[in-house]
């Protein structure tokens, strides 16, 4: 999905970026930028419920993750967040100039459990191609999986891990020349 028709999409989703500075962006210089102007300027606006970075734990690159929980994903194209990306700092730029990978993914979400909004220790991301023609499916098969082990047998509401589950609609991939 094109990202200007995210605007119609007004539910919940998961933006995650992956990232792996290039051999001429010192590590410390990249986590500053990100600590002091990149990260704060985003959880700054209304629509990122909260933020987190993981770092690979094989070291594969790309090492670097980024996780935001998005109260809406048609906040992508409203201005407050568009005008971060119109208006980058002469530092921001630099340091994008520089970066040797860079991938942006914009996910809505379909199913949700959980309560914890704490950084998660671990984050395991699963994925399944679907064709069209099975997506109901493949929803409802999910559903009940997910009243399995993952939650107590009182009735199945309070994971003891938290899950989602996520359509990806958009990704755009930088790799360094």
């Amino acid at each position: 999905m094109p990202l200007e028709r995210l605007s119609a999409y007004k539910g919940p989703g998961f933006f995650c970026v992956l990232s792996q500075p290039s051999d001429s962006l010192p590590i410390d210089e990249y986590h500053h930028w990100y600590n002091t102007e990149h990260g704060p300027a985003r959880l700054k606006l209304d629509n990122f419920a909260n933020g987190f970075r993981y770092k690979s734990r094989d070291l594969e690159r790309p090492v670097w993750l980024a996780c935001y929980d998005l109260k809406r994903v048609s906040g992508l194209t409203e201005p407050q967040y568009t005008r971060l990306r119109e208006k980058r700092s002469e530092r921001e730029h630099h340091v994008l100039k520089r970066m040797g990978y860079l991938d942006r993914r914009i996910y809505t979400n379909f199913s949700s459990r959980g309560v914890d909004k704490s950084p998660a220790p671990i984050l395991l991301a699963v994925t399944m191609y679907v064709r069209d023609d099975r997506v109901d499916e493949v929803d409802r098969w999910y559903e009940e999986v997910r009243r399995g082990p993952l939650y107590p047998a009182r009735g199945g509401d309070v994971p003891t891990i938290n899950t989602g589950a996520y359509r990806r609609h958009l990704q755009n991939s930088r790799l360094a020349p």
